[in-house]
Order: structure tokens, then sequence, then C-alpha cells
């Protein structure tokens, strides 16, 4: 019996322990559900996580779309403390006569809010084609066509149980310097981020 026994359970372990990870239920990730979301207020901002990204199409040619895609994360902040998120706030900083500024000044930062859904536009710059959002890549007059290159579907464009955002792009790689501006709106808040793209 006890030989039997031990070989059933290791299997039944080996299996359970080894099976595909479901990423929604990893620790670490947040879940993502669009479902009831709402649109930003004014007193929220929004924050990118890295406020600079460049790229490089070393060995890309022009006019080809880059190999992968760019993840682009922002928080969608409401405000903490009484202050509104965003605002500048200064305090003494011990001048001296070689600096001679009596304040120090930082951005407040805000509590990250879920659930709160967004629009994601390209307003500047080439990215490669992406059909994903069923965008005519061909025609500039659709007002689709500024979704161009964005591959996160619509169904996602809201943050997270973390209050986190995330858009992946596909730029185009030129034979100059590229520069994407993308902005993110939700309600009356919005902000852009420049992404660069080196050849």
């Amino acid at each position: 019996m006890k030989k039997l026994l031990i070989p059933t359970l290791l299997s039944f372990l080996l299996n359970v322990c080894g099976a595909d990870p479901d990423i929604n239920e990893a620790p670490g990730v947040c879940p993502l559900s669009c479902f009831n979301a709402k649109i930003g207020s004014k007193e929220m901002q929004v924050r990118f996580l890295s406020e600079e990204i460049s790229i490089s199409c070393q060995g890309i040619a022009d006019g080809q779309p880059y190999v992968g895609s760019v993840p682009i994360s922002f928080v969608v902040e409401s405000p903490e403390r009484g202050l509104p998120a965003g605002k500048i706030v200064s305090g003494p900083s011990g001048a001296t006569e070689d600096d001679p500024k009596p304040f120090d000044a930082q951005t407040v930062k805000g509590t990250p809010a879920p659930k709160i859904s967004f629009e994601a536009v390209v307003i500047g710059g080439y990215l490669g084609s992406s059909d994903l959002n069923d965008v005519n890549f061909d025609n500039p007059d659709d007002d689709r066509y500024k979704y161009r290159g964005i591959l996160t579907s619509m169904d996602e464009w809201c943050t997270d149980a973390c209050g986190v955002g995330r858009v992946e792009i596909v730029p185009q790689c030129k034979s100059q310097v590229n520069t994407i501006t993308l902005l993110v709106s939700s309600g009356p808040v919005s902000k852009e981020i420049k992404i660069t793209v080196n050849p």
C-alpha cells in the first residue's frame, strides 16, 4: 500500500506544482478589470512611471516597425492628505550665499486610483502598424487613426487594482530620430510622454 501511495502522491504534487501559472493570479500582479471603470476627476493627475523613454533601432531598416513593443506605465493618482495631487509645495531649505533660493519645491504625489478608464492617443511621431484596434492605417482622416501602433486592446484601457495603467506601442524606425508623443487622458486630466526612437 505504501509503495502505491508514495508514487501517486508524488505524481499529483508534480502535476499541481508544475502546472502553468495563471498570470492574473501570480503574486505581485494586480488584477485588471475594466468593468464599471470610472472617469478621472479634476483633482486627479496622471504620472508616468518613466519620464523619459529612449530606444535604438540599430539594425532595423528605415520605415520598418521596431522589433517588439515598448511598454508605457503610469498611475492615475487622487489627492493625498488634503493636497491636490500634482501641486507644487515649498518648505524651508536653508538658503546660503551660494544658493539664495529660500525654498525647495516638490510635487505632491497622490494615491494610485484603481479602475480609472483612460484614452491613449498618438499625437506626434511615427508608429508601426497594428490592426488590434481595427484602425484604418492608410486614412489619416479616420478618427481611429490616432490609435495607430497601440497594441493594447481598448478593453484594457483602465488602471488595474493597484492603480497602474499600461499601454504597449510599436514605434516605427526611421533614418532620423523619431520622437513619438503619446497623450494619456481620463476626463479632465491628461499628460503627455515622449518616446525617442533613435536610428
